[in-house]
């Protein structure tokens, strides 16, 4: 058995074992899709394609950048970051996998980015640079709708626990060793 990791420019890592493609990253699992961001710093757009990297469709097209796309639990939705110039103005965005319904979820002042949604589909969580210099964590039901900060630490690149379901774990990136607050 030959077992290969490919890491490519477009931010995915495929993993393919005897000549078949097996795993790639940022995949929904129900629709065996992945989505991804390509093009120029500054100007990307989200899209999707099959796992075996075959029908890749475009589902943002305009002059802001869209990247860091994160397919909803059921595999209907893309939560993504959504910038018109630069870091400070970056909201979240969701928009269906087939490119339609795009809406801006968080319409805040401040930068909003990395979301990730919860196990279930009815939260998403993310970071925000709304008070102070350094970026908190929140959420908010998947419709945008009750931003409310959660962390009392800065930090960043929140991931939900799997067990989330049962409960509301968030994991965080703090960038201070102790894992404490730089304010």
């Amino acid at each position: 058995m030959r077992t290969s990791l490919f890491l490519l420019a477009i931010g995915l890592a495929l993993l393919v074992v005897d000549g078949r493609l097996v795993a790639a990253g940022s995949s929904s699992s129900s629709v065996g899709r992945i989505a991804f961001s390509a093009g120029p710093h500054g100007h990307q757009d989200v899209y999707v394609m099959n796992a075996d990297g075959t029908g890749p469709r475009q589902l943002t097209n305009d002059p802001a950048a869209d990247f860091d796309p994160t397919w909803s639990p059921d595999g209907k939705r893309i939560a993504f970051r959504h910038e018109t110039n630069g870091d400070s103005t970056a909201e979240i965005y969701v928009v269906n996998e087939d490119g339609s319904h795009r809406r801006n979820l968080t319409r805040r002042a401040g930068q909003d980015h990395a979301p990730a949604w919860s196990p279930d589909g009815k939260k998403i969580a993310f970071a925000s640079v709304r008070r102070g210099l350094l970026p908190a964590i929140w959420v908010m039901n998947a419709d945008g709708s009750h931003q409310k900060r959660v962390s009392k630490v800065d930090g960043e690149y929140p991931a939900w626990s799997p067990m989330a379901r049962r409960s509301s774990s968030i994991g965080i990136r703090s960038d201070r060793p102790d894992g404490t607050s730089g304010s």
